[in-house]
């Protein structure tokens, strides 16, 4: 079981990597980052009600559970969302992303001080590991943006409390698909009041901006959103923020993929830190799930 919870969480950070790429294409067609914010979230929302209705499910929520929904998707999701994306226009990908990818620390720092969590030595080392290949990525000019990196560092917190507050809050309980529903529901309208009082969205683009847009909500607000609310369900918020650590690396290798982008030795040394600290944590965690199942069927 918990192999499944490993393998959505992988799987999660593999597409949430790999999506913004197509973000990255459509803005040469006139899309802009605060219209890539709201649309990944609102274009994916007919289809997320299609399976809804598709599978019957029920909408219904607890006034705690509906609650819960505002504060995640308002302070979580979409704070994230206007975070990253202002500090990309500061600081650029490589050091926003740096920066941002601090949050699994804060996930399994927070768990520890203020749920009593224990972080285990081979976890703190595959941490450890993944934040020094993490900061392969950094881009030297744009360390003295100090705007640029509180934007970034705003993200690793909203983001670390989005983990938190999904499985201590017991909104894993809601179904996946319900769950990405209201997310969407709840960040598109949150988006769509600001922009209310800001008008800055952009409405007439061409099929080729909106098709790449559409593209990328099916990555993020479907498919890796509801994989990674399977995975925290399971693994739990600290163990799936580690192996969420592959997302720079998938976003590196769909860049120099898609968009032509260099692997140099940096990023390819960066990249192996990483990879190599995730494999020898799953393989660990195996091997131990494995021990404890031996032993439980000897008692």
């Amino acid at each position: 079981m918990k192999g499944r919870g490993v393998v959505f969480a992988v799987s999660s950070a593999l597409i949430f990597g790999a999506a913004p790429i197509f973000a990255d294409l459509s803005y040469d067609f006139g899309n802009t980052p605060f219209n890539m914010a709201l649309f990944r979230n609102l274009l994916a929302l007919p289809v997320l009600f299609s399976v809804v209705l598709c599978k019957r499910l029920s909408l219904r929520l607890t006034r705690r559970q509906l609650g819960g929904m505002l504060v995640i998707s308002i302070l979580g999701s979409a704070a994230t969302t206007v975070f990253l994306y202002q500090a990309y226009s500061y600081i650029g990908v490589g050091t926003t992303t740096t920066i941002h990818f601090m949050y699994p620390l804060l996930v399994c720092l927070g768990g520890h001080f203020f749920f009593g969590e224990r972080l285990n030595l081979v976890r703190k080392i595959c941490l450890g590991v993944c934040l020094a290949g993490i900061f392969f990525f950094v881009e030297p000019q744009s360390i003295r943006n100090t705007a640029g990196i509180l934007l970034a560092a705003g993200s690793a917190f909203s983001y670390a409390f989005f983990m938190i507050f999904l499985e201590k809050n017991r909104l894993v309980w809601i179904h996946p698909i319900v769950f990405s529903f209201y997310l969407c529901l709840i960040v598109s309208g949150f988006l769509l009041a600001a922009n209310f009082f800001v008008p800055i969205a952009q409405w007439n683009l061409g099929m080729k901006a909106y098709g790449l847009m559409f593209i990328a909500a099916m990555g993020t607000s479907f498919a890796a959103s509801v994989l990674l609310n399977k995975g925290v369900a399971i693994i739990g918020a600290s163990e799936a923020s580690v192996y969420s650590l592959l997302e720079p690396l998938s976003a590196v290798a769909a860049g120099a993929v898609f968009l032509g982008e260099e692997l140099n030795a940096r990023k390819t040394a960066g990249c192996a830190l990483i990879l190599g600290a995730v494999l020898f944590m799953a393989v660990y965690e195996m091997r131990r799930n494995r021990n404890s199942a031996g032993r439980n069927s000897v008692k």
